[in-house]
């Protein structure tokens, strides 16, 4: 099991018990924002730019039309892991962005560009090119 399909399982874990354990008050934002805290745990190296995402995610989760209780959908959580896949260099994996997300995923990471690992860096940039969000 490599990170991603982990990440994908541990998420599914959250939510699971979060249901189990709120059945009559789950709230599907305070679990995506739990969700939130393991992608950002998952990143370190890289600042602020994980919480940034995570904060994109949450806003695009909010104006979603799914009721609160069916959150985060599986749209959301195939996003939240197609991120991640985007911060490991993993292209390929991101099909689910739009034009619009990489274009949020370029002013993110130009905004936090400077505390990125060098290397990092420009591994994103060059997928950035390749999707033509620069």
């Amino acid at each position: 099991m490599n990170e991603i399909e982990k990440f994908r399982a541990d998420v599914r874990r959250i939510i699971k018990y979060e249901r189990a354990d709120n059945i009559k008050v789950y709230d599907g934002i305070q679990v995506a924002k739990k969700i939130g805290q393991l992608f950002c745990k998952l990143n370190p190296s890289l600042g602020n730019l994980p919480a940034s995402i995570v904060d994109y995610w949450l806003e695009s989760m909010e104006q979603d039309t799914t009721v609160v209780a069916e959150q985060p959908s599986e749209k959301n959580i195939d996003w939240l892991v197609a991120a991640l896949s985007f911060l490991e260099g993993m292209a390929s994996e991101c099909q689910c962005f739009t034009q619009s997300d990489w274009k949020k995923m370029s002013e993110l990471i130009n905004y936090e560009a400077e505390d990125l690992p060098l290397d990092h860096l420009s591994s994103l940039m060059s997928i950035l090119v390749e999707k033509r969000a620069i």
